[in-house]
C-alpha cells in the first residue's frame, strides 16, 4: 500500500492529524524459493504445488543444468531447497506432468526418463529426500508411462498409472504400491487395437476400487469397468449399447460415497447421449434424464452430483432441440426438474457454466436468458425454484463469462465486462441475489482480469487475482476481500519486462500463504515464490516486531490477516506504526486472554478493519486507526498514565471498554467514532480516568465510575445504567440524554458526585442518594415529564432549568423536579409552552419538589399569558409551585364592585 492511498485511507477513517505511519522495516516480502539457477535455467509454471499441510512446496525448474528439468523440495517460508528425483541418464528430463505429493505429504510421485532417455517411467520419493523407488513394471521395447492420469490412492498406499508395459502402443492400467513392489494390471484382456482411454481414469473415493473406460471388448467402442485397486475381477458398469453405441469419454464419476456411478452414453439411441447412474460394483443402470425430444441429447459437459450425492445436476435439449437446458434429478431416478428461468427465443443455458453449492442447496448456472446473446449469471434452489439473476447491470456487449462459489456457498465471484465493454473485471455477489460488487482496483486502458488463478482463499474471506492492472501488458497479483474493499499487491517490484506467470497461482491450504511464478527479478527468468498472506501469534510474551513470535517468522505487514489468538501479549514498542490487513484479537477459548500492548507513540492501522472477539485486550498509551468489524466482544484498556486512542467510524462494545488510573495518574480512553453500548453485556469503566466519546455514546449497557476523579467527553444517550459510585466525582463535559438509570451512590460518609456541564435532559432522574450538580441547561422528563433525583441536587449560577407545560397534570402535562435530599437554586428558570397550549387563571404548576431547600434562580423567564393574566412566583420557594392569576387592575376592579362604586360608574354611563 503507498503513503498516498493510506493518507487517503486514514482520512477518510480518522480524519488529517491522526496519521503519520511508515511502512515498517520488518515486512515481510515476497520470499523467493527456489535455489539459484545454472545461466538459461528457470522454474516451470507447471505442476508447482504446497504440500498437503502447506509447510513445503514441490517444483520442477533445469536449476543446475540448463534445459534439463528436475524436480525439487523446499520449505514454504524459505530455506535450502532439496532435489527429489534421482540421478538421470545423459537426455533424461522430469516431465511435467503427474508429479504430485501423496495425500500425506510423506512421498512425492514423479514421471521421468531417469534410466533410459526418452522412455518415462514413474517413481516414488521420501518428500524429505532419499532414494527413489520405480514403481512401474519392465516396460516392453519402446514402451512408456503415460504423464496422464497418474494418481495415489485418497490413502496414499497405492499408485495407479497408464502404460503401453505389456504391448507396444497398447496402453493398459497398472497398480503398484507407493512404496514400491509388483505392478498389478487391472484391465482386462483387451481386444485388438483396443486401448484404455486415459479419460475418467480414477479411484474410488475409499481407493478400494478403479473406474477406467476402454474398448476392451469391441474395438473403438468404449464402455467402462469397474475392478478391485489391487486386482480382481473386472466388472463391466454400462449396460449393453446399442450398434455403434459408445461410452462417452467426459464426466465419468463417481458419486461422493463412492457407492454409484455416472456416465453418458448413447447406450439406447445410436448418436443419443443420455445420462446413466449405476452401482460401482455393477448391476442394472438407471437412466436419469427425462425424454428427449427429437434431435436432443444430454450435452457432455458439466454433469455432475452434488456435494451429498443425493442429486445429480445435467444440461440438455431436452425439450427443445438445439435449446440447452439445466436439470435437476434424484440419483435413484425420478422426474427432473427444469432449472433454469424461461429463456428468451434463442436463449440458451451455457455450456459448463453450471455447479452445486458447497451444501448442494443451490445451483449457478450462466444463459442468455432474458437477452439473446448475452450471457448472465443466475441462482437457484437445487430442488427448483425462482432462477435469481446476480450480476449486476451489464454494459451493451457486457457478458458474464465464469463463476464460483465461496467455500462455504455464501458468495459467488465471476468475471464479466459489465462496466466496460471487453474490459474483464471480477465481482462478487451474495448466493442467493443481492449487490454486486467489483473486487478489482481500478483497471489500467486496455487492462483486464484474467480467468488463470482466480479463486477464492480457503475460508473464503478473500480472492486472488491476476491482472494487466496498473500496466497494460505487466500481468500481477492482487489479494482483495471477497465482500469488496482495496485490493493490495502481492509480488515484489518487476524488472523491466518481468511478469507473474498465470500458472501454479494458489493458497496453502490454511490459507495463510499464496505461492506464484514470476520473472520478477530478472527478464525472462521465472523463478517461486511465496507471499505470506495470514499469521498467527505464536504465544506467550514479546515483542510485535520480532518475527519468531509469528507463525512464519516475519513481522505483520499490510498484505497479512494478523490474529492474536493465543494466550499472548504482542508488545508494539514506541517506534512502530504498523500498518496490516485485517486484525482479530482474541476468540482463542473460554480463560485465553490474547493481548495487544502499545506502547507511547506506537499505532496500528489496519485497511480491513479489526475484530476484537472474546478474551482479546488492546491496551496502553498508543492509538489504534481501524473500522470494527463485528460487536465488540473483548477490552479496550487503558491504565495509570496511558492514553489510548482508537480511531474509528463506530464501534459497538459488546466487551469492557476501560480507563483504571490513579489519583496521580489518570487514564485516559478516546474514541473518535459513534460508540454503542451493548445491553446486558457492554461495560463501561472508569477509576481515574478520562473518557472521550468524540462522536457521542448510546449506552443501553452499563457507564460506571468507581472512584477517583473522571472526565466524560461526548454526547451521551442513557437508556440502560450509568453508575457513579465509590466516592467517584465524574463531570459530564457534553449533552446527556438520561431515560435509563442514573445512580449516583452515598454510603455513610461516601458520597458520589455527578457534575453535568452540558445539557441534561430525559424521564430518568437518579437513585442511590449521591450529590448532582447542573451548570448548563436542565430539561426534565420527554415533553414533558417528571424527573426524580433521590440525593443532593444543585444548579449553578450558569445553569438554566426548562420547564414545559401543556396541562395541568403534574408529569404527564407539565414537567416536575424532585429533589429528594437539598435543592440548591441559582442561575435561570425558564417556563416554555408546548403545543399551543394557553394557560389559564387559577391554574397550578407544581414544579419543584424538594427534601430542603437552599437557594434562588438568578432570572426567571415566563412566557407571555392572555391579556389580564399574570404569573404569580411567589410561592416558588415554599411549595415549589407557581400558578396564574388575574392581573393587579382586575383585583382593584373587584374592590370597587365590593364598595359599591362600580354600579354607581355603570349607572353614570
Amino acid at each position: 500500500m503507498s503513503k498516498l492511498v493510506y493518507r487517503i485511507f486514514c482520512g477518510v477513517l480518522v480524519g488529517v492529524g491522526f496519521c503519520g505511519w511508515s511502512r515498517d522495516l520488518h515486512a515481510a516480502p515476497p520470499i523467493k524459493l527456489n535455489g539459484p539457477l545454472v545461466a538459461g535455467g528457470t522454474v516451470s509454471s507447471n505442476g508447482l504445488q504446497f504440500s498437503p499441510d502447506g509447510s513445503r512446496v514441490l517444483y520442477l525448474a533445469d536449476q543446475t543444468t540448463d534445459d534439463v528439468d528436475e524436480i525439487f523440495i523446499v520449505p514454504s517460508t524459505g530455506g535450502t531447497a532439496i532435489k527429489l528425483n534421482g540421478p538421470l541418464v545423459a537426455n533424461g528430463d522430469v516431465n511435467f506432468l503427474g508429479f504430485q505429493f501423496s495425500p500425506d505429504g510423506s512421498r512425492v510421485l514423479y514421471l521421468a526418463d531417469q534410466e533410459t532417455g526418452g522412455v518415462d517411467e514413474i517413481f516414488s520419493v521420501p518428500s524429505a529426500g532419499g532414494e527413489a523407488v520405480k514403481l512401474n513394471g519392465p516396460l516392453v521395447l519402446n514402451g512408456d508411462v503415460s504423464g496422464f492420469g497418474l494418481q495415489f490412492s485418497s490413502d496414499g498406499s497405492r499408485v495407479l498409472y497408464l502404460a503401453d508395459q505389456s504391448t507396444d502402443e497398447v496402453d493398459e492400467i497398472f497398480s503398484v504400491p507407493s512404496l514400491g513392489g509388483v505392478a498389478v494390471k487391472l484391465n482386462g484382456p483387451l481386444v485388438a487395437n483396443g486401448d484404455v482411454n486415459v479419460n475418467g481414469l480414477q479411484f474410488s473415493p475409499d481407493g478400494n476400487r478403479v473406474l477406467y473406460l476402454a474398448d476392451q471388448s469391441i474395438d473403438e467402442v468404449d464402455e467402462i469397468f469397474s475392478v478391485p485397486s489391487a486386482g480382481g475381477v473386472v466388472v463391466r458398469l454400462n449396460g449393453p449399447l446399442v450398434a455403434n453405441g459408445d461410452v462417452y469419454f467426459n464426466g465419468l464419476q463417481y458419486s461422493p460415497d463412492g457407492s454409484r456411478v455416472l456416465y453418458l452414453a448413447d447406450q439406447t439411441t445410436n448418436g443419443v447421449n443420455e445420462l446413466y447412474i449405476v452401482s460401482s460394483v455393477g448391476g442394472a443402470g438407471v437412466k436419469l434424464n427425462g425424454p428427449l425430444v427429437a434431435g436432443g441429447n444430454v450435452s457432455f459437459g458439466g454433469f455432475q452430483f452434488s456435494p451429498d450425492g443425493s442429486r445429480v445436476l445435467y444440461l440438455a435439449d431436452q425439450t427443445t432441440d438445439e435449446v440447452n437446458e439445466i436439470f435437476s434429478v434424484p440419483r435413484a431416478g425420478g422426474i427432473p426438474v427444469k432449472l433454469n428461468g424461461p429463456l428468451v427465443s434463442g436463449g440458451d443455458v451455457s455450456f459448463g457454466g453450471f455447479q452445486f453449492s458447497p451444501d448442494g442447496s443451490r445451483v449457478l448456472y450462466r444463459a442468455d436468458q432474458t437477452t439473446v446473446g448475452v450471457t448472465e449469471l443466475f441462482s437457484v434452489p437445487s430442488i427448483g425454484g425462482v432462477a435469481v439473476k446476480l450480476n449486476g447491470p451489464l454494459v451493451a456487449g457486457g457478458n458474464v463469462f465464469s463463476q464460483q462459489f465461496s467455500p462455504d456457498g455464501s458468495r459467488v465471484l465471476y468475471r464479466a465486462d459489465q462496466m466496460i465493454d471487453e474490459a474483464y473485471e471480477i465481482f462478487s455477489v451474495p448466493s442467493a441475489g443481492g449487490v454486486a460488487v467489483r473486487l478489482n482496483g481500478p483497471l489500467v486502458a486496455n487492462g483486464a482480469v484474467f480467468a488463470n488463478g482466480l479463486q477464492f482463499s480457503p475460508d473464503g474471506s478473500r480472492v486472488l487475482y491476476y491482472a494487466e492492472q496498473e500496466f497494460i501488458g505487466v500481468n500481477e497479483l492482487y489479494l482483495v476481500p471477497s465482500v469488496g474493499g482495496t485490493p493490495v499487491k502481492l509480488n515484489g517490484p518487476l524488472v523491466a519486462g518481468g511478469d507473474v506467470s498465470s500458472g501454479g497461482l494458489q493458497f496453502s491450504a490454511d490459507g495463510s500463504l499464496v505461492l506464484y511464478n514470476a520473472d520478477q527479478d530478472t527478464d525472462g527468468v521465472f523463478e517461486l515464490y511465496t507471499r505470506i498472506v495470514k499469521q498467527t501469534w505464536n504465544g506467550g510474551s514479546g515483542s510485535w516486531n520480532t518475527g519468531s513470535n509469528w507463525q512464519h517468522g516475519y513481522a505483520p505487514d499490510d498484505v497479512m490477516q494478523i490474529t492474536v489468538g493465543t494466550a499472548a501479549d504482542a508488545i508494539l514498542s514506541g517506534t512502530t506504526n504498523q500498518l496490516v490487513n485485517e486484525l482479530t484479537i482474541g476468540g482463542g477459548g473460554a480463560g485465553v486472554t490474547s493481548i495487544i500492548t502499545l506502547q507511547a507513540g506506537s499505532s496500528i492501522t489496519t485497511i480491513h478493519g479489526l475484530t476484537l472477539k472474546a478474551g482479546g485486550v488492546i491496551r496502553g498509551d498508543g492509538q489504534i486507526n481501524s473500522t470494527f468489524n463485528s460487536a465488540n466482544l473483548g477490552s479496550l484498556r487503558a491504565g495509570a498514565g496511558e492514553q489510548l486512542l482508537v480511531n474509528t467510524p463506530a464501534l459497538t462494545n459488546s466487551g469492557r471498554i476501560e480507563a483504571i488510573g490513579t489519583v496521580n495518574a489518570l487514564a485516559e480512553v478516546e474514541i473518535s467514532g459513534t460508540v454503542t453500548n451493548t445491553a446486558g453485556v457492554g461495560v463501561i469503566s472508569s477509576r481515574s480516568g478520562i473518557l472521550r466519546f468524540n462522536s457521542g455514546l448510546t449506552n443501553p449497557g452499563g457507564l460506571t465510575f468507581s472512584s477517583g476523579f473522571n472526565e466524560v467527553f461526548g454526547d451521551i444517550t442513557n437508556t440502560g445504567v450509568i453508575s457513579v459510585t465509590g466516592g467517584a466525582h465524574t463531570t459530564f463535559n457534553d449533552d446527556v440524554i438520561q431515560n435509563g438509570t442514573l445512580q449516583v451512590s452515598k454510603a455513610g460518609n461516601t458520597t458520589s458526585v455527578a457534575v453535568f456541564l452540558g445539557s441534561f435532559s430525559g424521564s430518568g432522574g437518579s437513585t442511590g442518594g449521591g450529590d448532582i450538580f447542573f451548570e448548563g441547561d436542565v430539561l426534565p422528563g420527554n415533553s414533558p415529564g417528571r424527573a426524580e433525583f433521590d440525593g443532593s441536587v444543585g444548579f449553578g449560577p450558569a445553569s438554566l432549568l426548562v420547564m414545559e407545560l401543556a396541562g395541568t397534570q403534574p408529569g404527564i402535562n407539565y414537567d416536575q423536579l424532585a429533589a429528594l435530599g437539598d435543592l440548591g437554586l441559582g442561575g435561570a428558570l425558564e417556563l416554555r409552552l408546548l403545543d399551543g397550549y394557553t394557560p389559564r387563571g387559577g391554574e397550578i404548576y407544581d414544579l419543584l419538589d424538594w427534601g430542603s431547600l437552599n437557594g434562588q434562580f438568578q432570572r426567571i423567564d415566563l412566557p407571555p399569558l392572555a391579556e389580564g393574566l399574570s404569573w404569580n412566583t411567589t410561592t416558588l420557594y415554599s411549595t415549589g409551585a407557581i400558578s396564574v392569576i388575574p392581573e393587579p387592575s382586575l383585583l382593584a376592579l373587584v374592590a370597587l364592585v365590593g364598595m359599591g362604586m362600580l354600579g354607581r360608574r355603570a349607572k353614570l354611563i
